[in-house]
């Protein structure tokens, strides 16, 4: 993709940490309406369709633009699909842009995003660099923007709010159930990625609970997210000769990737995962979950567009800085408590998004 000057100028910024600026959180305005009815392929601009209004005339049409992080990842995949059910089924135009975890790529889908003029934006960040460039990007162009998926500060820049995770929490949670449930456990511990920042909110969050409920953790093991590394640590710690009898998975691969060394060793040993996709749900049926820590990220997926729909079509002003995404801790004898990541539907439901039910 050819380079603007405005992409390596922002690019230079972000790389240099250049964006310090430190702005309260406020919802910036939305745009107007265009004068006159025109085409995208005439003028750049998004499409939009209209909506006659009671007096003949026309009624105004939104657009909202959707930055991924990357959408071979799952969790973001789910919310973008979430996104635009939500357009859908509010008649909201949405476009979805995927730099695919590259910097340079998601500059220029801000910039493709501003030139067709869109009315919001909401942003999946890569890191904390990055999603102050772009928002300093939306700002200086007037369009309001939401951040998911991380807890921004007021040196971010303008937002309407944010919305995701709080990862300390889930780890929090996690040791507050075996200290309630299993206290004698030996448990091992299936982090995510060294040093990555979810892995380190849950690994305060353990930390604290751990204060309360002094949990036997006899053992923590990276597997970076996935399948087969979990599997492969899982397989090691076995052949060491470490005993446990319980484990904590951070999300539902290296849930599944724990489970099959175990089923490989002939070992029967609960897992506890977080999760919700349609493959964790299978998994937690089968048995392989014991219990799953769900977050549905079809909820955040709303939640983000709902920030966008209440500000520009609704009029609304005040927000919570941060809606965290609802956790519901069920055992196989409980699925129809869950809240599938594919499920927007049941999303809207249990969030009571009223507009979205009637809707449908």
């Amino acid at each position: 993709m050819k380079k603007t000057r405005t992409m390596e100028k922002t690019l230079k910024k972000m790389l240099a940490a250049a964006v310090s600026a430190a702005m309260m959180i406020s919802a910036a305005g939305c745009q107007t309406a265009p004068a006159e009815k025109e085409t995208s392929e005439t003028t750049g601009e998004a499409a939009k369709t209209e909506t006659p209004s009671a007096d003949g005339g026309a009624e105004k049409t939104y657009t909202f633009g959707y930055i991924a992080f990357d959408m071979k990842d799952l969790w973001n995949s789910y919310s973008a699909k979430a996104f635009e059910y939500a357009g859908e089924k509010l008649g909201v135009e949405t476009i979805i842009q995927d730099p695919g975890g590259d910097l340079e790529k998601s500059i220029a889908a801000m910039e493709d995003l501003i030139a067709k003029k869109v009315d919001g934006i909401s942003l999946y960040p890569i890191s904390v660099d990055q999603a102050k460039t772009l928002i300093a990007m939306a700002n200086d162009a007037g369009i309001p923007i939401t951040v998911e998926n991380m807890a921004p500060d007021e040196s971010w820049g303008d937002i309407i709010s944010a919305c995701g995770n709080l990862y300390y929490q889930k780890g929090y949670d996690f040791i507050e159930w075996i200290g309630k449930n299993m206290p004698d456990a030996k448990t091992y511990y299936c982090a995510g990625s060294q040093g990555m920042g979810i892995t380190e909110e849950y690994i305060k969050g353990i930390e604290e609970a751990q204060k309360t409920y002094k949990v036997n953790i006899v053992a923590q093991e990276y597997g970076n997210f996935k399948a087969e590394p979990a599997m492969n640590v899982t397989q090691n710690l076995i052949q060491r000769g470490q005993e446990f009898d319980l484990v904590i998975a951070q999300n539902g691969q290296m849930a599944k990737g724990v489970h099959n060394a175990l089923v490989e060793a002939g070992m029967e040993v609960p897992i506890l995962s977080t999760g919700g996709s349609p493959s964790d749900i299978e998994l937690l049926e089968s048995g392989g979950i014991h219990a799953l820590f769900s977050n549905s990220v079809a909820m955040q997926g709303l939640q983000t567009f709902k920030n966008l729909y209440d500000y520009c079509v609704k009029g609304q002003k005040d927000f919570p800085e941060y809606t965290p995404n609802q956790t519901i801790i069920v055992t196989k004898d409980e699925i129809d408590q869950l809240v599938p990541w594919d499920a927007p539907e049941k999303a809207a439901e249990v969030m009571g998004w009223e507009d979205l039910i009637k809707a449908r």
